[in-house]
């Protein structure tokens, strides 16, 4: 994996921009959730706020064209800088109102609807097809190394309400070295002309092309997948907070120290895809590594009745299997897709996994009330893994899924100006 760095000095920036905002973005995703949690107690509101991480995606096929028609590197770097703008204001707003950090995380969620799309965009610029999965691993284990090491320091901060502002100030360190770090970024040379940039009807075309696409026949199947994955993960996430506090009691430590868990998985993860993904088929990797998430996922369960460590070892196994599968997936669809529409038709896919996520979140809220185990909700979570598996054998184009090396790359298509 360290070789694409070598090899590739335009990547060296993006790298580092990307691991950044990926630590910094997760810091304030996760802590927001056992913020609230903490402090109101109130299962509806913490399901309230994992559907505000995931709603503002629901609109992001809107971005789409807007990405693919505007330079990747400026909209990184104004998304980048806006987001550390909203998080340095959180430590100056009232802490004490549901609303204001329920519309906090909503337009901080917003502005990535912007970033990721521009960064899925440009990555396939920089780097040529066979080191993609090499690329997105490398990103992923430099996340998680320096992700623990700050997960570390943050071990006291988590235990008691004063560190909240500890918190943000953590996240807004990492945005801000992110936002420096793409301004080191290679130029974008697909720079759209002015008239595209207006072109409102072409805009809309745009956006029903990017609905269209998604219905042939090798990415249906994995979208559906991926929309049933996105539920059975939301599902259990209002009631993580509760799951920790019933089998081990207090939140604090034990939620930080299972985050992590699941977080140092993806190292291994992403040496498996990028050891598995080129040698073999993508779909036996994939359906694989979901088939191992639900089994692993469901001891997690029963070690949470039994240990913390059995836990955090349950969790990490579970973490590496499912972010192999993702990351293969990802891989395939960023070599596979034509370059000059990979923004819109990524957008559009994230708007599917937005509602889908948003969705499970708020369903997972009743269900945390209508169900008296929370251990049996999270039970149903591993069973429903099934889902997405049926989704891709049922499907003769999934079943077929090519090695990452042997994926064709189809051309760039003709859109309007």
């Amino acid at each position: 994996m360290l070789g694409v760095l070598r090899r590739n000095p335009r990547f060296r920036p993006f790298a580092a921009h990307t691991t950044f905002m990926t630590i910094g973005i997760g810091v304030f995703d996760i802590f927001m959730i056992w913020a609230i949690h903490a402090q109101f107690q109130n299962l509806l509101y913490t399901s309230l706020a994992a559907a505000m991480l995931l709603f503002p995606s629901a609109l992001s096929f809107l971005t789409g064209p807007f990405v693919d028609r505007h330079n990747k590197v400026t909209l990184i770097r104004i998304s980048a800088l806006l987001q550390a703008l909203c998080v340095a204001a959180m430590l100056f707003l009232p802490s004490n109102y549901i609303w204001v950090k329920l519309a906090a995380i909503f337009v901080f969620t917003a502005i990535s609807n912007v970033v990721t799309p521009a960064e899925r965009a440009y990555l396939p610029r920089i780097i040529a097809g066979d080191d993609l999965i090499k690329a997105n691993s490398l990103i992923t284990s430099a996340t998680v190394v320096i992700g623990l090491g700050t997960g570390v320091y943050l071990f006291r901060a988590i235990g008691d309400a004063t560190g909240f502002p500890t918190i943000y100030t953590v996240s807004l360190i990492f945005i801000a070295l992110g936002a420096l770090a793409s301004f080191f970024l290679a130029p974008d040379t697909s720079t759209p002309t002015a008239a595209g940039r207006t072109n409102i009807r072409a805009q809309i075309a745009d956006l029903k092309f990017g609905f269209g696409y998604l219905k042939q026949g090798t990415l249906a199947p994995i979208l559906a997948a991926l929309v049933a994955y996105n539920i059975a993960i939301e599902l259990v996430a209002p009631n993580f907070p509760r799951l920790i506090g019933y089998n081990l009691g207090g939140y604090g430590s034990a939620f930080l120290l299972l985050i992590l868990s699941g977080l140092v998985g993806s190292v291994p993860g992403s040496l498996i895809a990028s050891a598995f993904g080129s040698k073999y088929r993508l779909s036996v990797v994939v359906i694989s590594g979901f088939a191992l998430t639900g089994i692993f996922s469901a001891v997690f369960v029963f070690a949470m009745t039994q240990s913390l460590w059995f836990a955090m070892g349950m969790r990490f196994v579970y973490g590496a299997f499912g972010s192999a599968a993702l990351i293969c997936l990802d891989s395939f669809q960023q070599k596979y897709l034509p370059t000059n529409v990979l923004g819109r038709i990524s957008t559009t896919k994230i708007s599917f996994y937005a509602v889908a996520g948003t969705l499970g979140a708020l369903f997972g809220g009743l269900l945390g009330n209508l169900i008296p185990s929370v251990n049996m909700l999270f039970l149903l979570r591993s069973i429903s893994y099934v889902i997405p598996i049926a989704i891709l054998l049922a499907s003769k184009h999934t079943r077929s899924l090519p090695t990452l090396k042997e994926v064709q790359k189809l051309p760039d298509l003709e859109l309007a100006a």
